[in-house]
């Protein structure tokens, strides 16, 4: 009876949960210097997949991003194409080398009013550090800021904790990433 019990458990469950396809949506960051000339622009998920269970609550997900789709969007013409290079050299994310980062949800706990603490792990360069967020998590949409410390992933160019720099010159180390997918 137990084992019957679990089946049906198991069956009941897969037929019930979801997965959405993010493959193709845009996630905004934001790079800030430390006295104004912030940067920001997008990148594209290559490929991603969160699952939804029976209540249409996100379970679990992983979630692809092309670093080779880095786009500045305040800046124009020469200045757009200087750092979009810079980003996507050694300096910063070393594309080339490293063409992909990837954001693996572990956890998923339901807070109040839409709101959902998510716990991944997070791997720029092949470098994987835990993660943790708040998002909203609506029947239709998904979404939310992470905000992670670039230094952790390598990425050190323009950080006051390596280098003694003028103010304008300083790049704070946490970055911003926005996303809001429909689900």
């Amino acid at each position: 009876m137990k084992a019957l019990l679990m089946v049906a458990l198991l069956i009941t469950g897969s037929v019930f949960a979801k997965d959405v396809n993010l493959t193709g949506k845009k996630i905004s960051w934001l790079g800030e210097k430390v006295v104004g000339d912030d940067h920001k622009g997008t990148i594209t998920v290559k490929k991603g997949i969160i699952t939804l269970d029976d209540k249409k609550v996100i379970k679990t997900g992983t979630v692809t991003v092309d670093m080779n789709s880095i786009d500045n969007k305040d800046l124009k013409g020469e200045w757009k194409t200087k750092l979009e290079g810079h980003l996507k050299n050694k300096d910063f994310f070393d594309v080339e080398k490293f063409p992909e980062a990837t954001l693996v949800i572990k956890k998923v706990k339901a807070m109040k009013d839409h709101k959902v603490e998510v716990t991944g792990d997070l791997t720029i360069k092949k470098i994987t550090k835990p993660v943790t967020f708040m998002a909203v998590q609506t029947p239709t949409t998904f979404r939310g800021d992470i905000v992670f410390d670039r230094t952790v992933y390598g990425i050190k160019y323009g950080s006051s904790n390596f280098f003694k720099l003028a103010a304008d010159k300083t790049i704070k180390n946490d970055i911003k990433l926005n996303f809001d997918f429909k689900i």
